[in-house]
């Protein structure tokens, strides 16, 4: 444990590579593109469909189906929101250090805080993923039950899918980015007293 507890910013930075970078940006945009392979075709066929005179109302087991969405979704943000007050308490990182194994070498140490951090944003976008996978279900039931063009209320189903877009773009794995999180969630909770 001693070894990260005199780890720097600049030891992480100088283990951080460009490769590690590059594969955490491919990991989450490969997570977004699930989402976005399934609802660019909802739409190309929602957009073949006639469009209806009167916005027609949504099946009552769509309608059920969104009230799930929209309680798996609080649940799942409550989730990444609590994510680093559950997981990346000093207890808990002392514990994932320790069973590292990697106390010898700094840059050893570093590389593992950057695999760390890389898990905790699959971890995240994975969850994002599966609330806009589910919403987009809700899409394309009502879709394959109509045979007008979906609309009205049905679309708030996309609400998940824009959150998912804002987190990730917001959070995008860039060096800064992550040099700044493992600082701040990691770095200061082992070491406090150090100036990075």
């Amino acid at each position: 444990m001693e070894i990260f507890k005199s780890l720097s910013r600049y030891d992480v930075e100088r283990s951080l590579t460009p490769d590690q970078i590059r594969i955490t940006q491919v990991i989450l945009l490969a997570l977004f593109g699930g989402t976005v392979l399934f609802l660019v075709p909802i739409l190309v066929i929602n957009s073949t469909k006639a469009y209806p005179v009167v916005t027609p109302g949504i099946s009552d087991f769509v309608q059920l189906y969104m009230y799930f969405v929209f309680v798996f979704a609080a649940a799942a943000y409550t989730f990444i929101y609590l994510f680093p007050a559950l997981f990346l308490t000093i207890p808990a990182i002392t514990k994932r250090l320790q069973a590292s194994g990697s106390q010898k070498d700094k840059r050893q140490a570093a590389i593992h805080l950057i695999n760390m951090d890389r898990q905790f944003r699959i971890i995240q976008n994975a969850v994002l993923e599966g609330v806009s996978l589910f919403a987009i279900v809700g899409i394309f039931l009502e879709l394959t039950q109509s045979e007008y063009q979906i609309s009205g209320d049905i679309w708030l189903l996309t609400i998940p899918i824009a959150i998912h877009t804002f987190i990730l773009f917001s959070n995008f794995p860039t060096k800064e980015n992550i040099l700044n999180r493992i600082d701040k969630e990691i770095l200061e909770k082992i070491n406090p007293h150090s100036a990075y």
